[in-house]
């Protein structure tokens, strides 16, 4: 494909397995929404219910996958990560400028209207502060320490979420971005910045220990499918607690508990795409699947742009052509993901994920080879 040959040295270090999970996690925000959009609307709630118990997982594995990446680069690239960790910052801001209001401009054109009292902070936005923050832990703070404040963020999160109530606007606003929303707004979504921060911080360190693995030359699936194991188990064994505690535990303990992210949501969550990591680790190793491996590859490569143009095929699609629910909808949907992939490769042909940024790793450069001109 010639994307691929457009590739740059630091992006060919990365894995095709990694990159092929995030686009499988990238299909489950697909089949979700598509749920959401098609379904929802005409009231068929069997059919809506399993799209979203299929897409669940999708952006605990993106989370996790995202902090592994970070991991896993800062252990490829050694002494130039530093250097490169400003891509992650960079990223880390447009996601929280242009990129969230390319997003927003989806959901105002269709179907919400400027001025209507419905919250919106979106995956990316959490993930935006997790990539400006990422880069300075994984430079200072070592993996071990890195999962204990991991825990600790997210131990903290569900605490102050249960125990602190603001009675200012300000501290609701604080309370709403950071640990998240007591009463979400009809149609609106709040992703809290420090829960899915501690899934992000704890992904980085195994991101390290995978690279570690790959530098041996060792095979990563039996730590992944081991790890698999655990975080299924202990999403089922909460999930099973919450049945027979109180409001506290039963809020905490629910598999189905999104805003803000419960535990046994999340172990759930990950276990779906810590299993996705070990068969495309498995099938990378023995050749298997190659052209749908380089397919999911390519999707996990341009992850953000498949996330934009899939809210603008699938509200607008809806809005525009309103298609009746009925046996035919598997076409519906196989034409939305030709539409959103479409879409990625012609962005990735004529522009790419260089144009996906404010300019900040630019301007380092300039300076730095500036700073050099003046010394020689």
């Amino acid at each position: 494909m010639q994307q691929e040959a457009a590739i740059k040295p630091s992006a060919s270090r990365r894995v095709q397995y990694i990159d092929a999970t995030r686009g499988f996690a990238m299909v489950l925000v697909c089949i979700a929404h598509f749920g959401e959009v098609y379904f929802g609307p005409a009231k068929a709630t069997t059919a809506q219910f399993v799209t979203t118990v299929i897409g669940r997982g999708a952006t605990p594995t993106f989370v996790l996958l995202s902090g592994l990446l970070l991991g896993f680069l800062s252990v490829q690239l050694g002494n130039e990560f530093d250097r490169f960790s400003w891509k992650f910052i960079d990223r880390g801001i447009f996601l929280l400028g242009p990129g969230h209001f390319a997003i927003l401009a989806a959901f105002h054109w269709v179907r919400l209207g400027i001025g209507k009292d419905v919250e919106w902070f979106f995956v990316t936005d959490a993930l935006g502060v997790c990539l400006i923050i990422g880069p300075w832990l994984v430079r200072h703070i070592s993996p071990g320490w890195r999962c204990v404040i991991g825990l600790m963020l997210f131990t903290g999160a569900w605490w102050g979420y249960l125990q602190w109530t603001p009675g200012s606007h300000s501290g609701q606003f604080v309370k709403k971005i950071a640990l998240g929303v007591d009463s979400p707004t009809v149609g609106g979504a709040v992703f809290p910045v420090i829960p899915w921060l501690s899934v992000y911080v704890v992904g980085s360190v195994l991101g390290e220990r995978l690279a570690n693995l790959r530098q041996q030359k060792w095979s990563p699936t039996p730590m992944l499918f081991g790890l698999t194991a655990v975080c299924g188990v202990l999403a089922v064994g909460l999930e099973l607690l919450h049945f027979h505690r109180g409001f506290v535990v039963g809020h905490l303990f629910n598999i189905m508990q999104k805003y803000p992210p419960g535990p046994a949501y999340l172990m759930a969550g990950t276990s779906v795409g810590l299993a996705a990591l070990a068969i495309t680790a498995r099938f990378e190793q023995k050749a298997l699947a190659k052209n749908s491996l380089r397919t999911l590859a390519f999707v996990g490569q341009n992850s953000l742009i498949v996330f934009i143009i899939q809210y603008y095929v699938f509200l607008v699609g809806s809005h525009l052509f309103k298609l009746p629910v009925g046996p035919w909808w598997p076409t519906y949907f196989l034409a939305a993901i030709g539409l959103i992939y479409a879409g990625a490769w012609g962005w990735a042909r004529y522009f790419g994920n260089d144009y996906l940024t404010v300019g900040l790793t630019w301007l380092i450069h300039r300076r730095h080879a500036l700073d050099s001109e003046s010394r020689a």
